[in-house]
């Protein structure tokens, strides 16, 4: 939606300061639950006009006093000048490129999307699965083996017939020396049933498995709420810098505006060719500071599009036109306890720490035995001719047949022991020390992330004064630059302290974008670090692991 603006009215200018609304109450250096909820306001229809050079003209321009109608046209047209129609064509052909295909999304929508596609979560989802399966396959070392052998199971049929005559003198020899014929089935199936009755490793092995367990449905919990912010951060690090746009779309048609007209009056010789030149690079320096925020945006858009594991690029349009950071409402003290206490890589970290103690306890027990009971029962048969013999004067087939039967039945108990010559022993102590790696890599996160909520409790209460401040610094820098504005255009002043004001404004607005970065970026990072899902968000953390867990993916 294209919106038209009168740059050259005072309403216009201020409406330069209306993008962004607080409602806060002063908040207290001592105790951040003064602070409210902020909120942010931007309007996703202020975007670079279309086109640029095409600058509506009202009936309010009328009101000013010092230039007529015809006056005031000019002072919006660039047309006579070439070199700012074709920056402007190329900055709208950038404009076109990144914002034609927008796509309109809301936060919960996003944090929807990305708990579907995000990858990093999926992988976090099959480490779960699979420490489930690990679990499953240890305790069933606890049921017995079965094991059945059917190697020497056949039918055979054969024949053997030696004759002992010299080849070379048959009167020598007397004759079939050995001579059998066979044809019968054999069978000898033994089937066994095993268990460990005691099992040194067994124990330890699954509660390897089920610490293993714990730790990856933490970190999958993590991952959550890890993605929960980073879709936040950089939902709401579109927003602003669409702000930003929207201020500097506006600067950049006001100052083309004011560099024609400078221009005009320099052709009719009343002024300098400096004072054109000046503004002219106080104007390109404005064009270069927009373009630097749509490139900005556009790498806003790529993040946005990784973060919510799109392989496409989404250019994300916010669909609401507010955004709010809850009040937050524990103290300091408490802001820390809480993350002792839940932050989920403190306690990956002293699970890990456990893990390997297992791990070595595991590999002491295996100079334990084990103790195997086992019953097998086994059935030797024979059911044919077997080995007949066969007659030299007239060998025949005997047509005798033998069955044979020879059940076997065992019970017995195994006793196994088996030393490695301290090998596992050396393992264990190696694990040892992997235990204790990680309980000190538990303090150090620890202390890390006590590090970082003091840094993110301190930056939340110092940022939303300064929000405060940077607010009214906009406001009245705004009308700092109404005021030179008249100034310049009644002649009472040149174009220095306009160009002062309007520098001044620009410093406030990227002032204030900073704050508002910073402002994010603190109360994200109070929520990682805190172990906190927020409750103005539709889908709680439950709600996203049981969805997690359901899906099909």
């Amino acid at each position: 939606m294209k919106k038209t603006i009168n740059l050259l009215a005072m309403s216009s200018i201020l409406m330069f300061a209306s993008a962004l609304k607080v409602n806060a109450e002063t908040p207290s250096l001592e105790n951040a639950n003064n602070a409210t909820e902020v909120k942010f306001t931007y309007s996703r229809d202020d975007l670079v006009p279309m086109p640029l050079p095409k600058i509506p003209i009202n009936e309010e321009t009328k009101l000013q006093e010092t230039l007529t109608v015809e006056d005031l046209k000019k002072l919006a047209s660039i047309t006579e000048e070439q070199q700012w129609r074709e920056l402007t064509k190329k900055v709208i052909r950038y404009q076109r490129q990144l914002l034609t295909n927008n796509k309109s999304i809301s936060l919960n929508e996003a944090i929807e999307l990305a708990i579907e596609k995000n990858p990093t979560i999926q992988e976090n989802k099959y480490d779960v699965l699979a420490s489930i399966w690990r679990i499953r396959a240890e305790t069933r070392r606890w049921l017995p083996t079965i094991d059945l052998e059917l190697d020497t199971v056949g039918y055979y049929k054969a024949q053997l017939y030696v004759n002992s005559r010299n080849p070379n003198n048959p009167n020598d020899g007397n004759g079939s020396a050995v001579s059998y014929s066979s044809n019968y089935f054999q069978g000898a199936p033994v089937a066994s049933i095993s268990w460990d009755a005691f099992d040194p490793e067994r124990g330890p092995s699954i509660m390897i498995e089920k610490t293993a367990e714990q730790r990856d449905k933490i970190l999958l919990n993590y991952s959550l709420r890890s993605l929960l912010v980073d879709v936040y951060q950089s939902f709401t690090e579109i927003e602003i810098i669409l702000e930003q746009i929207n201020a500097y779309s506006e600067l950049v048609s006001l100052e083309i505006a004011i560099a024609d007209a400078i221009f005009d009056v320099y052709e009719n010789g009343l002024t300098s060719i400096a004072e054109v030149t000046k503004w002219r690079a106080q104007t390109y320096s404005t064009i270069t500071q927009l373009i630097g925020y749509y490139q900005r945006l556009d790498n806003a858009y790529a993040r946005f599009s990784r973060v919510i594991g799109s392989d496409e690029y989404f250019p994300a349009q916010p669909s609401d036109n507010e955004v709010y950071l809850e009040k937050w409402p524990l103290s300091l003290d408490e802001s820390i306890a809480k993350a002792k206490k839940e932050n989920e890589r403190i306690k990956s970290a002293y699970l890990n720490s456990k893990i390997s103690e297992l791990k070595s306890q595991r590999l002491i027990d295996s100079y334990l035995p084990t103790v195997t009971l086992t019953a097998s029962a086994g059935n030797y048969t024979i059911n044919g001719v077997y080995e007949a013999p066969l007659y030299q004067s007239a060998p025949i087939l005997p047509t005798t047949d033998q069955k044979t039967q020879n059940p076997i039945y065992q019970i017995y108990a195994g006793l196994t022991f088996e030393f490695d010559g301290g090998i596992n022993l050396a393992r264990a102590k190696a694990e040892e020390m992997n235990a204790k790696r990680e309980k000190y890599s538990a303090v150090r996160i620890s202390n890390e992330t006590v590090e970082s909520v003091r840094n993110s409790y301190n930056g939340l209460v110092n940022q939303t004064i300064n929000l405060e401040a940077t607010e009214r610094s906009v406001e009245n820098a705004a009308i700092s630059l109404i005021v030179y504005k008249q100034r310049f255009i009644a002649g009472i002043s040149d174009t220095t302290p306009f160009i002062q004001a309007l520098n001044l404004y620009t410093t406030s607005i990227i002032s204030r974008s900073t704050v508002k970065t910073n402002l994010i970026r603190d109360y994200v990072n109070l929520l990682r670090a805190t172990a906190t899902w927020p409750k103005s968000f539709e889908i709680s953390l439950n709600q996203a692991i049981k969805r997690v867990m359901s899906s099909k993916n």
